[in-house]
């Protein structure tokens, strides 16, 4: 029992130097860059109207990029970044008439393409050589090439939409803006050069130009990284 005990503390004393000396100010710290994949859960919040809530349904998307990592001081770093997305995601039923004749009812998929800007301030807890946790918050800017609301049945008659353009049968209130602005929160943990993390993307602002609707887009985000 007394070399167990004696043990235990050895362990402990161990952990506890390490930890004074790396866990929190590692002396190695450095700038590098990195590059990483994404793998997009699209959770797009109501679109509210003063006459009702018009639901859509969650999707998913891919995203590459590229990010640079910053030390501040102890392990407090900066990270900014960019990465080229390809997102999707259905809204609800929707009834739709094509002509005078022809009145169909379907689910369309919206597909976006685009870039996004975070910049990220964060915290990295080195626990064990080579290992590290951590963990980030900060805003991301989103900048849209291109929205289509597109559909099988809609392409066949020629109603494939541009929710940029505003020229649409679905929000005939206002198009969509380019630019939005939304906030990370994840974590991440590093083995040495490569990095999984999880991230939730909050909507902080509408995404169609119009007082009168309240639509914003959410995602969570399982990535994975590189780092040079």
């Amino acid at each position: 029992m007394k070399k167990i005990i004696i043990t235990i503390s050895f362990i402990v004393c161990a952990i506890a130097a390490y930890s004074q000396n790396s866990i929190f100010k590692n002396p190695d710290n450095h700038a590098y860059w990195g590059a990483k994949l994404d793998l997009d859960f699209n959770i797009p919040g109501a679109y509210k109207t003063p006459v009702g809530n018009f639901d859509f349904s969650s999707g998913v998307g891919v995203g590459i990029g590229a990010y640079y990592n910053m030390p501040i001081v102890a392990n407090l770093y900066f990270e900014p970044g960019l990465t080229f997305y390809f997102d999707t995601f259905k809204t609800g039923e929707l009834t739709v008439s094509t002509d005078e004749n022809n009145i169909v009812t379907t689910r369309p998929r919206v597909e976006k393409v685009g870039f996004r800007v975070p910049l990220l301030v964060g915290y990295r807890f080195d626990v064990l050589k080579g290992v590290s946790v951590s963990a980030f918050t900060g805003p991301e800017l989103g900048i849209g090439l291109s929205a289509k609301l597109k559909d099988d049945t809609l392409e066949k008659d020629g109603m494939e939409m541009n929710l940029y353009s505003g020229d649409n049968v679905l929000y005939s209130d206002g198009a969509w803006h380019r630019f939005g602005m939304n906030w990370q929160v994840g974590a991440s943990v590093t083995v040495d050069r490569f990095t999984i993390g999880l991230t939730g993307s909050i909507g902080l602002t509408d995404v169609v130009e119009s007082d009168k609707i309240t639509f914003r887009e959410n995602a969570v985000r399982l990535s994975a990284a590189y780092n040079f």
